[in-house]
């Protein structure tokens, strides 16, 4: 499948499901089924396949195969009241823990420049907690014009 991301861990498959995102499929240990029955029931109830992997060496042993999220227009952000412009934030882990904070904070959503700049990733998303799944953002050539 072209563009997919593989989110790990119990807190990112769970803010997946919550948040509506496209889920191709999760993979669960055979030996934590019991673990993540909750998952497992609310994801077969969504239609989403749930396949039992022995010995699955994923974080937690839990993981999803997601389409990108897709970013919102900027015109989108043209009426919020706070909004966060993460300008030159190239490191994954720092802009996730920027849109954790900002979700927290209670941000309308985040702006984030195309060039020299994060991109939404599996560490991404990891960082986020979730909170990826969440805050609206876009993406824009030049932050200038914001």
């Amino acid at each position: 499948m072209e563009d997919e991301l593989r989110i790990e861990g119990r807190n990112s498959v769970v803010e997946a499901l919550k948040s509506g995102v496209s889920i191709q499929k999760i993979q669960v240990d055979k030996r934590l089924l019991k673990r993540y029955l909750d998952i497992i029931i609310y994801a077969r109830q969504m239609g989403i396949p749930v396949q039992e992997v022995p010995s699955l060496k994923a974080k937690q042993g839990i993981l999803a195969h997601i389409f990108p999220v897709e970013p919102k227009d900027i015109e989108y952000f043209f009426d919020k009241k706070f909004v966060v412009l993460a300008d030159g934030i190239e490191d994954p882990h720092n802009l996730g823990a920027i849109m954790r904070t900002a979700e927290c904070a209670g941000v309308d959503g985040i702006v984030i420049p195309k060039h020299r700049s994060a991109i939404i990733s599996e560490g991404l998303i990891s960082s986020s907690a979730g909170a990826v799944f969440h805050l609206p953002f876009a993406v824009v050539t030049n932050t200038a014009q914001v």
